[in-house]
């Protein structure tokens, strides 16, 4: 986010506006606080491409926070048309991994 923090988890409920980040950074005492709706940051999507790792940064937003994460509204319209058709085919995927 942009106050440096790192926000380790897993995306659940990803759709090509947004994204679950469920982490349990976001329940840990005072860290809570300090995030916000409205933040921005970066996201890192790591996906596999034919088997092998890959990473995505996208820009992004705090939409809410909840105990047990964060939703994330995905800035796609800042990617490159590379990136995007990325995204597009990690949804129609359905498991990050790409061939």
């Amino acid at each position: 986010m942009n106050n440096g923090l790192l926000l380790p988890g897993h995306t659940r409920n990803m759709s090509g506006e947004g994204v679950f980040l469920e982490t349990q950074t976001v329940s840990r005492g005072r860290r809570q606080q300090s995030l916000k709706a409205g933040e921005f940051g970066i996201l890192t999507l790591q996906y596999k491409l034919q088997g092998n790792p890959e990473a995505l940064k996208v820009p992004c937003r705090i939409a809410y926070v909840s105990g047990d994460g964060l939703g994330i509204h995905l800035n796609i319209s800042r990617l490159s048309a590379k990136e995007r058709k990325i995204i597009e085919d990690i949804l129609e995927s359905g498991t990050g991994m790409l061939w």
